[in-house]
């Protein structure tokens, strides 16, 4: 087998328990080994706190242009003739 398709297709083929063990050494094949990764980032509480209160802020205007478009919608459709059907 040495295309994606052959492979599917053998996979298929397999009890239930083979396709869970497949899976499970496929996934532990695409692991990324723990000393390649970059240290944890640590942030301090003003960090975290002036960012939550960005996110805040940003929803609020989200939420106010959604009213407001939301508005706008439903005054154009009451002054829209009405339609014929």
């Amino acid at each position: 087998m040495s295309t994606v398709a052959e492979i599917e297709s053998a996979a298929k083929q397999l009890a239930t328990v083979d396709r869970q063990r497949l899976l499970l050494a496929i996934a532990q094949s695409l692991r990324v080994p723990e000393e390649s990764l970059p240290p944890p980032r640590v942030f301090s509480a003003d960090q975290s706190h002036d960012w939550i209160a960005g996110d805040d802020e940003a929803m609020k205007k989200l939420r106010r242009e959604t009213r407001t478009q939301l508005n706008a919608t439903k005054l154009a459709r009451k002054s829209a003739p009405p339609r014929v059907l």
